[in-house]
């Protein structure tokens, strides 16, 4: 299939092409909202199929959260797959649980897509992030104080996840559909300033573009070079950590003191920050936070452990600095 260089189609190839995301013969597990990015998603790999070689399988979670409109939605994207010829997966928030924040829908979400891919109906599962997402996900992460790791904002991989649509913008995403004739739904939540991201969407990002109109271009550059200092960066972590490392167990970690409080600012945070990482998560965790446990255990007086979110406390005990998820069974 010939396909022009300035198509969508063609970019989206490319993106695949040059990122790994799939190789030959693999089962893609698409998760498909309804909205136009998944349906897009879905669309540009199902014409891509023989290309390259794929089989393709079609997820959608449904967090309940609008009533018949979240029937509907579920619906549709079964419907959509039938026509396709593509088997569907659906699942859905379990009885009793309620999903109160964009943080709990998205745990719920991402669980349901680790379920299926332990299941084995897939070996990879491609999400519809584009360039507006990661532009947002960025400036998000900026002002709630992440460090230089969470600064390189979305990847085109992590695992078994992939985002073949990361380097497209929404409006080329939409213009797309339109020039398809390709049918989606529009989720009335999106235009609610009521969730964190939806107001930076709609009211925020629409002031940067009026200072910076190729704002998108300009941010991308500016994080692929902030990837490639922290690649640099964590490399040097990971090596400095090995070296202090006393003892690693699935819940806890111990590191010497002694050789930590020797190294340069950027490595001593890194090094707590990739301890946390082994046992539990960032997400949550801001750069003050993690300043605060730095300044706790380079005084080494008074108050010796600081709490964290996801039960975590980093403390220090006999010239050792233990970082541990509390309360485990």
């Amino acid at each position: 299939m010939k396909l022009k260089q300035t198509s969508l189609q063609y970019k989206v190839l490319q993106n695949i092409k040059e990122n790994e995301l799939i190789s030959s013969g693999d089962k893609i597990i698409v998760a498909v909202s309804g909205g136009a990015d998944s349906v897009c998603l879905f669309d540009v790999l199902f014409k891509l199929k023989k290309e390259l070689n794929i089989d393709l399988v079609v997820c959608h979670f449904n967090h309940k959260l609008r009533g018949k409109e979240s029937e509907r939605d579920f619906e549709f994207v079964r419907k959509l797959a039938e026509e396709r010829g593509a088997e569907f997966v659906g699942g859905e928030v379990e009885s009793g649980n309620f999903i109160k924040s964009e943080e709990s829908a998205r745990d719920a979400r991402y669980a349901f897509f680790e379920k299926i891919l332990k299941e084995g109906r897939g070996g990879k599962l491609a999400i519809a992030h584009n360039k507006n997402d990661f532009i947002e996900t960025f400036f998000l992460r900026l002002l709630r104080g992440s460090g230089m790791r969470g600064l390189k904002s979305i990847p085109y991989r992590r695992q078994n996840f992939i985002r073949p649509l990361l380097s497209l913008s929404r409006v080329e995403i939409e213009s797309y559909m339109k020039k398809e004739g390709q049918a989606f739904i529009n989720d009335a939540t999106n235009d609610k300033i009521d969730f964190t991201r939806n107001y930076f969407r709609l009211k925020i990002m629409p002031l940067f573009l009026k200072i910076n109109p190729n704002l998108l271009d300009t941010v991308s550059g500016n994080i692929a070079s902030v990837e490639d200092d922290y690649d640099l960066l964590d490399r040097l972590i990971l090596e400095k950590y090995k070296d202090i490392l006393i003892e690693e167990n699935l819940n806890s970690i111990i590191l010497s003191r002694k050789k930590w409080l020797v190294l340069h600012s950027a490595l001593k945070a890194g090094i707590i920050r990739l301890a946390i990482l082994k046992i539990a998560t960032l997400e949550d965790i801001t750069y003050s936070q993690i300043n605060a446990v730095i300044k706790m255990l380079e005084k080494g007086e008074g108050k010796k452990f600081k709490p964290l979110p996801h039960s975590l406390r980093v403390s220090l005990e006999s010239g050792k600095i233990i970082v541990l998820v509390a309360n485990t069974k």
